[in-house]
């Protein structure tokens, strides 16, 4: 007997009108077409798209970065550079690292982090991506505008500690 699995419905994918950027099919060319296929299932695979919120001391707001990754072993480094060829030279690969524990083989890890460039890449390749990884990247650049759109940390006025000190 054969076992049944269903699995939960995905959310319908929505991105902000004002992160599109639209790409006509026909500015692409056949050959482009199947390389951005390609990149969007090796990233649909491989890699993940996330945001990050970051917090620094010396800024005058709460920031964050919306990222693409994907990590191959140092083997494969060449799949990675054939990416961000497809990819329009965006993102930079980074690496070799090594794993904490040593036994495993060194890799390598491609990331975008420059946000239009992550926002062309997503609106690029979209409709070649899985719904999860659309959600992925959906909730990403939701995300780093919701954190541009932010005002800007209110603080108060410096400690003058050379006076506490005496």
């Amino acid at each position: 007997s054969w076992l049944k699995l269903e699995f939960p419905q995905m959310p319908r994918l929505t991105i902000p009108p004002q992160s599109v950027i639209m790409v006509s099919m026909d500015e692409i060319s056949n050959n482009s077409r199947e390389d951005l296929a390609w990149a969007a299932g090796f990233i649909d695979g491989e890699g993940y798209f996330r945001f990050q919120p970051i917090r620094s001391k010396g800024k005058q707001r709460a920031y964050g970065c919306a990222s693409l990754n994907v990590a191959q072993t140092a083997e494969r480094k060449d799949v990675l550079e054939r990416l961000q060829k497809v990819l329009k030279g965006y993102g930079t690969i980074y690496g070799p690292y090594q794993h904490k524990n040593g036994r495993q083989k060194p890799y390598y890890v491609f990331m975008v982090l420059k946000f239009n460039e992550f926002k062309d890449i997503v609106n690029t390749i979209c409709c070649w991506l899985s719904q999860h990884k659309q959600l992925q990247a959906s909730i990403a650049l939701q995300k780093a505008e919701e954190y541009k759109a932010r005002p800007p940390l209110k603080r108060g006025p410096k400690p003058n500690y050379k006076e506490g000190s005496k």
